[in-house]
């Protein structure tokens, strides 16, 4: 993943890259982490170059973070913009920008707190992004975002991809090759032959033995993968809370 960081203090720049850098670490994923004391450069670079998320200080001398929002949601509408700033008041005039998130610089444990808290969000929201591919027929192939997927299911050899479109995709297949596709963070196995994608889950019954997915067709949980889904739909819950 590409990462950059702007801000024209260089030791909160030094800082914020350091930690971004150790976070994508700590949840096992790289980053090459790029760091700006000036909008003007990143603006120059980001026409050549395609950034997953950039972190920008809001208040710079040279151009400030609103600015080069705007800019950059002209250039690269799908990179996730985060602003970082001691003036917590700015983040209503943030909303245009469509912010990923709003990061205050102080107190310095709530900014740390804050940050690891958003990159596993961020990371959450790249794996959703991110197009798979799915094998058909004949070696033709399709291309989907994992949020176009409400769930798979598998029968008779042949698995059933079922898109927020309506439409429904089948090819020959098994159900753990769709596993190993699916970003694992965000779909989960409820029966041996049923995988859902957590953030189109509309409604879970109470004792979690069945789910309603987007579209409303109710899915059974089966007591063999009842513990795992529910550690999965814990942690998803903690990042989307």
């Amino acid at each position: 993943m590409r990462i950059a960081v702007c801000d024209d203090e260089l030791t909160m720049l030094k800082l914020i890259s350091g930690l971004v850098h150790n976070e994508f670490e700590k949840n096992g994923e790289k980053a090459v982490v790029s760091a700006y004391p000036k909008a003007s450069k990143l603006l120059s670079d980001i026409e050549e170059k395609q950034f997953d998320a950039v972190l920008l200080d809001i208040r710079m001398p040279d151009t400030d973070g609103f600015a080069a929002a705007k800019k950059i949601r002209s250039l690269s509408p799908e990179t996730k913009i985060i602003f970082i700033t001691t003036e917590e008041a700015l983040v209503y005039d943030s909303f245009d920008f469509q912010p990923f998130a709003f990061i205050p610089k102080s107190p310095p444990e709530l900014m740390r707190n804050r940050l690891a808290h958003t990159v596993e969000n961020l990371l959450n929201a790249l794996e959703s992004s991110r197009r798979i591919c799915i094998e058909l027929p004949y070696n033709d192939k399709i291309y989907i975002k994992p949020d176009e997927l409400i769930y798979v299911n598998s029968e008779k050899n042949n698995l059933f991809y079922h898109l927020t479109s309506g439409e429904e995709i089948i090819t020959r297949d098994k159900i753990q090759n769709a596993l190993e596709i699916l970003p694992d963070k965000v779909f989960v196995r409820i029966h041996n032959r049923i995988i859902v994608n957590l953030n189109h889950i509309e409604n879970l019954e109470y004792s979690h033995t069945s789910l309603t997915v987007t579209g409303g067709e109710e899915l059974g949980i089966s007591r063999t993968y009842k513990a795992e889904f529910d550690e999965a739909y814990n942690n998803w819950q903690k990042n989307h809370t």
